[in-house]
């Protein structure tokens, strides 16, 4: 319920003295994607200051309004459930009333109390309430102080119980007045009772005339004044021929010849954008031809705004809802026009239901009731109101008027399932549980069934909907009465055994003789596993005591280890020493010994040459149902649970999703080196078109066949593997060349990129894998597709630099890439921070490239970075350098 609305800003204030601010934080935590939209701070460490100002400045926000609403509507409980308390006491509601709210949190805010319950008090009760209370709060300080008066001094007692009397009488008044005000509430609600009858008569009225087919004037046009019913024909030259089937007059459709009109049963129309065998209505006129032999010429014009209304009286249908059943499965009458009533005949006249062109689809040459439509206009005509032309029924007029009630198509409990599952996405119900979880409650909301037990009982009996109610409560009342055991039967049972101790006593024993015969069986085995632990605990004793004593010679053990262990340390440290100066020592060669195993690779492995359906892999669709996105965070919200199936660390989806998904809007190429570069492209792929990444090995020399069979490929994503190979790399260029898709470099090994040339990154931008997995792919991703609906992001203005971008120059193309990307990132994740810049920009490039030193010296002296981040490139660096 909408309370907030009702308060002032002021009001507010107060309002959140009386709700504890610290309450708010919990909320904020739990929402911290909507806490974000309304301040700059965290929502564990924002202010109470700050609390306060948010919740009443932004009040009209949904998500503070809702916050509010359920707070008050729980302070609204506590006081409803104390005047509950008082009322079960044995006092009427308005003495409970008066003595719950001095109690309450709305003791020194009663106007503000009344203020929320809206209509349920009016004006003058409230005031009489307030007025009620201040004067008993006063009357009872002066009995308490006339009572400790009296206690002191010992002779007041008189004028204690003449206030006492005083405070009895007030209270009595205030019951008659409280009498009285409750029977002007009686009378409210009864005006308020005739007021809604009215206001639903009304909207009844309005629902109906919006589906009114009201009666408008054929325009009268001196240039084409005659106007008539026709059906279009063939073509004739440059038009079509119209066959004249009737003639229009004052809104009625006229078979006879019309005085005045022109002679000719076939006109024509340069308008060819009506199929044959259409009917309508045309405005036309003759203009003379000069050639005596010929006709004269025919000029017309189709009248959209009126359309006559077809009369199709179905057969072998009796009722309006064996008509309701034709229309919904489909039925073999196809109006010819923009409209039609299918009808049905009832005694002497007709009932009939008005179809327009736009509430059908024809499927196999029958007519099929939209899904869409959920409620049709009802006319009633009489068979007199029936004009045949030829083969065809047509109402006598061409406007039916009002309806005479709407008829459901659609049961009005499956619309609403309907459209609750169209707001219910999977990407959205996944925010307050697990995938799974939103997977079951939106088959849970497709199962609920749309009609109730009394309309099944109904329509099992043949009965009325009042009788089905009427036998389900019997059968209710007569299962309590079987169960509870205060059926005649029962009674009389109990009353004879009750009389006669002997037979209690052999009803017992029967009963126990009975027990233990129909569970021997039982007995037995509880025996036999009693025998069992029995037995099983003495063996179990004598383990124990083994153990013991291994245990106590494993302590000896372990404590000469202990001892062998610190010599071995140490000589570990000496070790390490001398290692790493062999390190620095083997470094200078390094390079060119890389080099040289390169090559030799290469020309090793040029023989083996695989096919080409052995090189190329077609990505294969999931199994499990996938979640379709009506919006960017749909997507990338899939794309994260994906990716923690693919072992990046949980605290780096977000980034990671958010920066692939922008790669993918922008069919911008990346090089993934490192871990699990295959099963990230899988992930992506799988979240955003429901099928693992197409592969590409290259491997070999360059197979032509090969890429022409991966770039013919249904699929989105390609992954390229090791295409740093000899034969391979040129061709990197004609590869991220393809804008259709998404070219995902993949290379297990980062160190190896050390070699390659730079001016590969004009082409793909690199990310290093390895900062962001901590665990191997499990491979049971998440599916996902794009909406009929979707709609993406508008892109964002590039940003003017990238951190560290003075310590690290990079070739221009490769930085206006990055700085798009981010940028698009940036926004979508609603947080400008420089540690984006860094793990997606300067870092993987300063380290393809051999210059991580410049990103150490950086962080140093430019500094803006995280803790975390700070400590993972120290930490990524320090491994690999």
């Amino acid at each position: 319920m909408d309370y907030i609305s009702r308060l002032t800003n002021e009001e507010l204030c107060v309002l959140c003295d009386l709700i504890p601010l610290k309450h708010f934080r919990d909320c904020f935590k739990m929402a911290p994607k909507n806490f974000n939209k309304l301040s700059k701070f965290r929502p564990e460490k924002v202010p109470l200051a700050e609390i306060k100002r948010i919740v009443v400045n932004r009040g009209n926000d949904p998500f503070i309004s809702d916050l509010l609403n359920s707070s008050v509507q729980a302070l609204l409980n506590i006081l409803n459930k104390q005047i509950s308390l008082f009322a079960d006491a044995g006092e009427d509601i308005h003495t409970a009333l008066i003595h719950a709210l001095p109690k309450s949190d709305f003791h020194e805010h009663l106007d503000l109390y009344f203020r929320l319950s809206g209509d349920a008090y009016s004006p003058e009760y409230a005031a009489l309430v307030q007025s009620a209370i201040v004067e008993i709060e006063a009357r009872e300080k002066l009995a308490d102080a006339a009572e400790a008066e009296a206690t002191r001094n010992g002779d007041s007692s008189a004028e204690l119980e003449y206030l006492r009397g005083e405070i009895a009488k007030i209270q009595k008044k205030l019951t008659q007045e409280g009498e009285a005000c409750e029977k002007l509430r009686a009378q409210c609600a009864a005006v308020q009772k005739q007021y809604e009858e009215s206001e639903q008569k009304l909207a009844d009225f309005q629902r109906l005339a919006s589906y009114a087919d009201t009666s408008t004037e054929i325009p009268v046009d001196d240039d084409l004044p005659f106007t008539s019913l026709c059906r279009v024909g063939i073509p004739s030259g440059n038009s079509l021929e119209l066959y004249r089937m009737a003639d229009i007059v004052d809104g009625s459709i006229q078979t006879q010849k019309q005085n005045g009109f022109p002679q000719r049963d076939i006109l024509y129309t340069k308008d060819r954008s009506k199929q044959e065998n259409y009917i309508g209505i045309w405005a036309w006129r003759t203009e003379p031809n000069y050639n005596p032999d010929r006709l004269d010429y025919i000029v017309s014009a189709f009248l959209p705004s009126h359309a006559p209304i077809q009369i199709i009286v179905v057969p072998n249908c009796q009722t309006m809802e064996d008509l309701k059943e034709y229309l919904c499965q489909g039925i073999a009458h196809i109006p010819d026009g923009e409209r039609a009533l299918y009808a049905v005949s009832a005694d002497s006249e007709y009932i009939g239901l008005l179809c327009r062109k736009s509430d059908i689809v024809e499927e196999n040459g029958t007519a099929k009731l939209k899904s869409s439509v959920t409620k049709l206009p009802l006319y009633k005509f009489c068979e007199q109101e029936i004009v045949k032309v030829r083969d065809w029924s047509f109402f006598c007029r061409i406007h039916l008027g009002m309806p005479s009630k709407l008829l459901p198509i659609r049961d009005p409990l499956e619309t609403v399932k309907e459209l609750i599952l169209r707001r219910s996405p999977i990407a959205k119900l996944k925010e307050r549980g697990t995938i799974r979880e939103a997977r079951e409650f939106r088959a849970f909301l497709q199962e609920l069934p749309a009609t109730d037990l009394y309309q099944e009982i109904a329509a099992s009996c043949g009965c009325s909907l009042e009788e089905a109610k009427s036998y389900a409560d019997k059968f209710v009342q007569c299962a309590e009465t079987y169960l509870q055991g205060t059926d005649v039967e029962s009674r009389l049972l109990c009353a004879a055994v009750e009389c006669s101790p002997e037979l209690i006593e052999r009803c017992r024993s029967l009963n126990e003789e009975k027990w233990r015969q129909e569970h021997e069986k039982q007995l037995a085995q509880a025996q036999e596993d009693l025998a069992q632990i029995t037995l099983k605990a003495q063996q179990q004793r004598k383990q124990c005591d083994l153990l013991v004593m291994e245990q106590q010679q494993l302590e000896k053990r372990r404590d000469a280890l202990a001892a062998e262990i610190d010599q071995q340390q140490q000589l570990a440290a000496d070790v390490e020493e001398q290692v790493a100066a062999r390190i620095a020592a083997a470094r200078e060669k390094a390079a060119e010994f890389i080099c040289e195993m390169a090559f030799h690779g290469s020309a090793a492995a040029a023989p083996n040459v695989p096919a080409a359906q052995d090189q190329f892999m077609p990505g294969k669709k999931l199994d499990a149902d996938s979640s379709e996105h009506h919006e960017d965070w749909d997507a990338i919200c899939t794309l994260q649970d994906g990716l923690e199936e693919a072992g990046v660390i949980e605290g780096r989806t977000s980034m990671l999703a958010a920066f692939l998904y922008v790669a993918y809007v922008l069919r911008t190429p990346l090089l993934l080196a490192g871990p699990n570069g295959r099963g990230i492209a899988d992930a992506l792929s799988a979240a955003l078109f429901g099928r693992t990444a197409s592969i590409l090995r290259c491997e070999g020399a360059y197979d032509p066949d090969a890429t022409e069979q991966c770039m013919n490929d249904e699929g989105r994503v390609i992954v390229l593997l090791d295409p740093i190979n000899t034969g391979w790399i040129s061709h990197i260029p004609d590869f991220t060349a393809q804008k259709d898709k998404l070219i995902l470099a993949v290379h297990p090994f980062a160190e190896d990129l050390l070699i390659e040339p730079k001016g590969l990154y004009n082409y793909v931008v690199p990310v290093l894998t390895e900062l962001f997995v901590d665990q191997p792919a499990s491979g049971k991703y998440v599916g996902g597709c794009f909406g009929a609906d979707f709609r993406g992001y508008d892109r964002t203005k590039p940003q003017k630099k990238l951190h560290l971008a003075k310590k690290l120059p990079m070739p221009a193309m490769l930085r206006n890439q990055l700085q798009q990307m981010l940028a698009d990132m940036k926004a979508l994740l609603g947080r400008d921070e420089p540690d984006y810049d860094v793990l997606f920009g300067a870092l993987p490039y300063a380290y393809v490239t051999g210059k991580a030193d410049a990103i150490l010296e950086g962080t140093e002296d430019e500094g803006g970075l995280s803790k975390d981040t700070q400590a993972l490139i120290r930490a990524f660096l320090g491994e690999t350098q």
